[in-house]
């Protein structure tokens, strides 16, 4: 029998959104409640959709002790869901584990939270027939390390078996290796789709049965989850084929823009420019966009805007333009990326103290034991009292970041007066 369903992953209800500075009242308010106005936006789409059922993989919450409000919003939401007769089915994440705090609240009756001591197989049922099972598992604490894939079993009974986890599929680098299993785990066993969470890019790990899906977040939340986000609708034929449609559910949307420093010869111009494109992403903007500017290249201003508040005070005037109406556009930040409107690989060459200067850099730069050398010369930083509290330890490529920054630094003190 067809049907359909909606796969969603890592809402982080009532997260604070990162990296951001000062802003209005109007906009904080606006930040504050996107995640609970994403989860509205995915009650809408099922209801509009007429789902069957909603399959949300951990993260719900943000936080082990997950907070009332957030709790109480997502409570209302299942309660709308299963007032329309859509069933819920969620597991916990490393971010909500099940041994965190949470309110005594009686949620509705078609929700269901997994355990986290055994796995579970829970049937859908419509007009009295099987359509599929849902088997899942939560996390029982922060920092699972066990492959609690290999825990899951289909029961070949089922016309339509999907496994619900939350865990790290591949070893994805950029997050936490809880709950680690590889893509051979998934695609050997008999499932027909794995609906993962925890990593918040969206991404189809698999593309045939059985299907191995990552949503990504339903509202991006620091500058670096930037474009759509959402959730995936899937429908099932009556061959138990699955085909599978990308949803759009924040309220807020990350952005960043490069801006090409050639050409642009004077403030002016580069005033012009940001606020052209600021226009132009709000022409085709679909929902508020938070956007992080970065201007590269080689740049006349470049010594300038290094050494003066010039970018702030953009930023600022952009801000105060800014009407937080319908679908607006906010300035995050400029980021500066310039280099001098010197050519540096010529430069490089010449026999005086600048040339030794480059020469010196650009070795660093392409030496792994010079690499560790820096890494050792910092070390004393990143192990003091005070510091260590504000600096992790730094990867190769935020040093090589650094030394880049410091090069340019240096290169404009030695030229100066040239």
């Amino acid at each position: 029998m067809a049907f359909t369903f909606v796969h969603a992953a890592d809402l982080h209800l009532d997260c604070p959104f990162d990296s951001l500075g000062y802003v209005s009242p109007e906009l904080a308010s606006v930040l504050q409640d996107a995640t609970f106005a994403s989860l509205d936006n995915i009650v809408k789409l099922c209801l509009v959709r007429k789902v069957n059922f909603v399959v949300i993989a951990g993260d719900v919450y943000n936080s082990s002790d997950k907070s009332l409000r957030a709790q109480l919003r997502f409570r209302s939401a299942l309660e709308t869901l299963s007032e329309a007769e859509i069933s819920s089915y969620i597991v916990c994440g490393n971010h909500d584990p099940s041994n965190g705090w949470s309110a005594s609240l009686n949620w509705p009756e078609h929700a269901h939270f997994f355990s986290s001591s055994e796995p579970e197989v829970m049937p859908v049922v419509r007009n009295g027939n099987l359509i599929a099972t849902v088997n899942g598992i939560s996390h029982s604490k922060q920092g699972i390390t066990e492959n609690l894939a290999l825990r899951l079993s289909h029961d070949k009974g089922s016309p339509f078996a999907i496994a619900l986890l939350h865990c790290n599929c591949g070893q994805a680098a950029a997050y936490d290796p809880y709950a680690p299993c590889t893509l051979a785990d998934l695609t050997r066993s008999t499932f027909d789709y794995w609906a993962l969470g925890h990593i918040h890019k969206r991404m189809i790990l698999h593309e045939s049965a059985p299907l191995v899906v990552y949503p990504g977040n339903s509202q991006g939340l620091n500058p670096k989850e930037i474009g759509a986000k959402g959730c995936y609708v899937v429908s099932v034929d009556d061959s138990g084929s699955a085909s599978m449609e990308f949803a759009q559910t924040n309220a807020v949307r990350w952005h960043q823009e490069e801006i090409s420093a050639a050409g642009i010869a004077s403030e002016q111009e580069l005033i012009e420019s940001l606020s052209e494109r600021v226009g132009d992403i709000r022409q085709s903007a679909v929902c508020p966009v938070l956007v992080r500017f970065r201007i590269t290249g080689r740049m006349p201003l470049h010594r300038s805007i290094t050494r003066t508040s010039i970018l702030d005070d953009i930023t600022a005037d952009l801000r105060h333009s800014a009407s937080l109406q319908g679908n607006f556009v906010w300035v995050e930040s400029i980021m500066d990326e310039t280099r001098p409107d010197i050519n540096i690989d010529e430069r490089r060459l010449s026999e005086d103290f600048v040339g030794d200067f480059l020469r010196l850099a650009q070795e660093m730069r392409q030496c792994p034991d010079r690499i560790a050398d820096l890494r050792s010369a910092l070390e004393p930083l990143f192990e003091h009292g005070r510091a260590r509290a504000y600096l992790g330890q730094p990867s190769d490529d935020q040093l090589l970041a650094w030394l880049d920054a410091a090069t340019l630094y240096g290169l404009d003190a030695l030229t100066e007066e040239t």
